[in-house]
C-alpha cells in the first residue's frame, strides 16, 4: 500500500545497508519485476530513463534472459526513485545491483524486519508482504489517480493489454512522463 512503501522511503536512515533499502525502494515505487531490477546496470539506466531489456533468471548473474514476455520498454523513474538510486554506486561491473534471487528474498526480509521493528502497529501488514504486492500496489495507485490504463500497462508490461488497440498504439517514454510524475505525488 501507499502507506507501507512511504514508511520504507521515509525510514532510510535505519537502513544499515543502503543497497536493500535503495532495491526495494525501486521495485516499490515502480512495480518493476525483482528480476528487472537486479539487472539495472549503468548501461541500463541514464539518470532518468530505465531501459528494461533484460532479467536475472533464478541462476542469478549468470542467468540473464529477456524481461517477461520478451517486453523490451524504456521507462522513465520517478524522482524519489532516481534519489535512491543516487546514493549506491554500481560495481567495476556497472551493476547496481550484483547479486540474485537468493539475495532479493533477503533484501525482502530486511525490509520486514527493520519495519515491524519500527512500526509494530502496521506487523501484519508488513509480515504478508510480497514482492508482487509492489506491482499491484503501483498499479492501483496510478488507477485511482486518473492514469489512463493504457499508460499504466505500458509501464508495467502488462502483456494482456495488447488487444487490437495495443497493436496501434506505440507509446514512446514522453509518453510515460505522467505516470513517473504520478508515482512521485504517491509517494
Amino acid at each position: 500500500s501507499r502507506a507501507l512503501v512511504s514508511l520504507i522511503i521515509d525510514d532510510k536512515e535505519h537502513y544499515t545497508d543502503l543497497l536493500v533499502w535503495a532495491f526495494c525502494v525501486l521495485i516499490a515505487t515502480t512495480g518493476i519485476r525483482r528480476g528487472e531490477a537486479l539487472a539495472v546496470s549503468r548501461e541500463t539506466y541514464d539518470g532518468r530513463y530505465l531501459t528494461i531489456d533484460r532479467a536475472v533468471g533464478s541462476g542469478g548473474m549468470d542467468d540473464i534472459k529477456p524481461p517477461k514476455w520478451g517486453l523490451t520498454r524504456k521507462i522513465p523513474l520517478p524522482e524519489i526513485t532516481r534519489r535512491a538510486l543516487g546514493l549506491i554506486t554500481p560495481d567495476e561491473s556497472g551493476r547496481y545491483f550484483h547479486k540474485n534471487r537468493h539475495w532479493a528474498q533477503y533484501a525482502l526480509k530486511t525490509v520486514i524486519n527493520t519495519e515491524c521493528a519500527l512500526h509494530p502497529q502496521f506487523r501484519e501488514e508488513w509480515s504478508s508482504l510480497g514482492w508482487h504486492a509492489f506491482r499491484h500496489g503501483v498499479n492501483t495507485e496510478l488507477l485511482a489517480e486518473g492514469i489512463s490504463p493504457a499508460l499504466v500497462a505500458e509501464y508495467l508490461s502488462w502483456n494482456h493489454q495488447q488487444g487490437i488497440q495495443g497493436r496501434y498504439t506505440n507509446f514512446r517514454p514522453e509518453h510515460l512522463e505522467v505516470v513517473a510524475l504520478s508515482l512521485d505525488g504517491i509517494f
